[in-house]
C-alpha cells in the first residue's frame, strides 16, 4: 500500500472503522486542498457536500453488506477554499476485526469535476440543438409543405423511424438529436425541383430523375449557412450515398459516409416503399423489411439495417 501511496496521479485516503482519516497522500492533498496533516482531523463528512452525505454512507454500507466494496460512485465534496468539485471514489476494505467490520478504509479518489462539466455542457449542446431542430425543422417543412405535401409528410415520417432507430442502435443523445434534425429535412433540397417532377403520377424518365438527383445538394447548400456546430448539411447531402458506393451525389463509399447518413438512408427508403408515392402504390413492410435484408451489409450498415428492420416490426 506505501508504494500506491506515492503515487500523487490519483488521491488516496485510509480512513479507521469510525471513518476519521489516519493518513493521505499527495493527490488527496491536492485534490482537496488540504495538508496531511490537516486531513488527519477530519472525516469524510467533514468534506463530503451535506447534501451526499447520508446518500453516500447508506450507498457504502449496502455494498459492504453485499461484499460488493470496490464499485466507484460520483460524491460531491469541498475543498477547503470553500470550492465543490466532483469526485469518483472507490472504497476498499481492509481486514476485518473482531467485531466482523473492516478495521480500516482505504478511498481512491479521482477528480472528475472537468469531465462532469463536459457531460453537461454536451447535454446543453443537446438541447440547444433540440431547440435548433424544430425551429429550423418546422420552417423548413412548412416551406416544403406549400409546393409538396407528400415531401413534408415523408420528412416527418423518416425522423420518426430514424429517432426509434437511434434508440436502437444505443447513441448518444447529441448525436440522436443531430439525427432527428437532418432527418426532418432530409429533402428540403427539393424546393429547387420542379414541381411537377415530384408530383409526376409516372416514373421519371432519365432527364428528370438526373434533375431529381440534384435535390441532396441543393438541400445541403441551403443547410450549411445555417450550422452552427452539427454536421446537419453534410448528413443531408450523404444521405443517398450507399457503402458500395453506388449512390449520390458523389459515389461516397464505406467509411466516407458518417453513421447519421447511413440511418437516415435507411428509414428513407423504407417510408417510400411501405407509403404510396405519385406513380405507384404502397409496397407495405414485407417488401421493406425484404429490401433491407438484401442492402444488408452491402449498401447499408448491417447494425443500420437490423435497426431498421426492428424500428419497422414496430410500426403499427
Amino acid at each position: 500500500m506505501d508504494r500506491y501511496f506515492n503515487n500523487d496521479a490519483i488521491g488516496i485516503i485510509e480512513a479507521n472503522a469510525d471513518f476519521r482519516i489516519t493518513r493521505a497522500n499527495r493527490g488527496a492533498c491536492r485534490i482537496l486542498g488540504y495538508s496531511a496533516e490537516e486531513l488527519c482531523q477530519l472525516t469524510w463528512a467533514d468534506f463530503t457536500h451535506p447534501d451526499d452525505i447520508q446518500k453516500i454512507t447508506d450507498h457504502f454500507m449496502s455494498l459492504f453488506e453485499a461484499g460488493q466494496l470496490g464499485q466507484a460512485v460520483e460524491v460531491r465534496h469541498i475543498t477547503k477554499s470553500g470550492a465543490q468539485i466532483e469526485n469518483s471514489v472507490n472504497v476498499q476494505a481492509g481486514e476485518s476485526g473482531p467485531d466482523g467490520r473492516p478495521s480500516y478504509y482505504v478511498a481512491f479518489i479521482m477528480d472528475i469535476t472537468r469531465l462532469k462539466q463536459a457531460e453537461r455542457a454536451l447535454q446543453d449542446s443537446a438541447r440547444s440543438l433540440s431547440v435548433l431542430h424544430e425551429k429550423i425543422g418546422h420552417a423548413l417543412n412548412d416551406a416544403v409543405q406549400h409546393r409538396d405535401p407528400y415531401t413534408a409528410d415523408h420528412q416527418s415520417h423518416v425522423a420518426r423511424l430514424a429517432s426509434r432507430m437511434c434508440d436502437l442502435l444505443g447513441l448518444p443523445m447529441l448525436q440522436h438529436n443531430t439525427v432527428v434534425a437532418a432527418a426532418g429535412v432530409h429533402d428540403v433540397g427539393k424546393i429547387a425541383i420542379p414541381n411537377e417532377y415530384l408530383t409526376k403520377p409516372a416514373k421519371l424518365d432519365e432527364l428528370e430523375f438526373a434533375v431529381l438527383r440534384t435535390h441532396a445538394q441543393h438541400g445541403f447548400q441551403i443547410l450549411r449557412p445555417m450550422e452552427i456546430d452539427f454536421p446537419v448539411a453534410e448528413i443531408v447531402y450523404q444521405h443517398h450515398e450507399r457503402l458500395d458506393g453506388s449512390g449520390y451525389p458523389r459515389g461516397l463509399c464505406n467509411g466516407a459516409i458518417m453513421i447519421e447518413a447511413q440511418i437516415i438512408a435507411a428509414a428513407d427508403t423504407v417510408d417510400a416503399i411501405i407509403n404510396a408515392r405519385p406513380y405507384r402504390r404502397a409496397l407495405g413492410k414485407d417488401h421493406a423489411i425484404r429490401v433491407l435484408t438484401e442492402e444488408r451489409g452491402l449498401k447499408l450498415g448491417a447494425d443500420i439495417a437490423d435497426a431498421c428492420i426492428t424500428a419497422i416490426g414496430e410500426l403499427p
